[in-house]
């Protein structure tokens, strides 16, 4: 039996890795300390973004969970074993890619690093790769504009420089 049309394994399990990943978030978050300030101080900001992920990427498990709920219910075992796994091994290639987008970006650079994984993602997404390449480089130089001239955090230079 065909999978369902509105079941993407792909999205279930980036879906549930983003969960953890957002829980792990408003944890460190937590551990933030509050330098005796009772309301706001460096808490209050890295909290709200971990918290509205989190609620986020719950709503997206839920509506996710439905397609696999329906998927389940009217699949053999045989059929719920053949998932589309190429879909699953780009969505793990691209968690890993994060992983190591976190892992590399001081040695390499915010720049070099955020124009490899929107170059990649863009890519997954099927862009054009003159297409995938000119969002990479807008990405990256408009996030550093903002981070860097804007709100003035440092960002790591890496092997570049800059």
């Amino acid at each position: 039996m065909a999978l369902s049309s509105d079941f993407k394994p792909g999205s279930f399990v980036f879906a549930l890795c983003a969960l953890i990943v957002s829980a792990l978030w408003v944890r460190e978050s937590l551990r933030i300390n509050t330098l005796g300030i009772e309301w706001g101080g460096p808490r209050l900001f890295p909290l709200a973004i971990s918290v509205l992920t989190l609620i986020n990427t719950l709503l997206i498990v839920v509506l996710e969970s439905k397609g696999f709920y329906r998927y389940i219910r009217g699949t053999s075992l045989r059929g719920i074993i053949e998932f589309k796994w190429k879909e699953i091994a780009t969505t793990v290639v691209l968690l890993i890619l994060v992983v190591l987008y976190a892992v590399v970006i001081k040695s390499i650079g915010f720049v070099l690093a955020t124009v490899i994984i929107t170059l990649y993602s863009s890519l997954v997404f099927k862009a054009k790769l003159i297409d995938a390449v000119m969002v990479s480089l807008i990405i990256s130089i408009g996030l550093t504009f903002l981070f860097k001239i804007v709100l003035k955090v440092p960002l790591p230079e890496g092997i570049l420089g800059w």
